[in-house]
């Protein structure tokens, strides 16, 4: 195995779970949520497109949902320690979301 690091899970953010499989190729899964990359020949490519791989998560700070046609439709989102699943208020730019887990800090749209 190459001397490169596996950085954190992007969509669950888990670092211990992250492990390189062999089945006669290559490829990273996360072993909480199942996220997986493509495969590949050589242990060094699996884990170079797992590591620059972009996270969907994007942070609040970033952007928010903008042009929403339907205020229904649900997002997923974080807080600092929970996941769950919010709709976006485009009336009055805010997440309709029912815990008290805090502040959401980052969201993607459901897949």
């Amino acid at each position: 195995m190459p001397n490169e690091e596996l950085k954190p899970c992007p969509f669950c953010g888990i670092k211990k779970k992250v492990e390189v499989g062999q089945d006669d190729m290559f490829y990273v899964e996360c072993l909480k949520c199942g996220a997986k990359t493509d495969v590949y020949l050589f242990d060094v490519n699996a884990i170079s497109a797992w590591n620059t791989r972009p996270s969907p998560w994007v942070p609040v700070t970033r952007r928010l949902p903008v042009g929403i046609k339907d205020e229904r439709t649900p997002y997923l989102v974080k807080t600092i320690d929970v996941y769950g699943v919010a709709l976006w208020r485009e009336y009055d730019s805010g997440w309709d979301w029912e815990s008290d887990s805090g502040e959401v800090v980052k969201w993607m749209p459901i897949p």
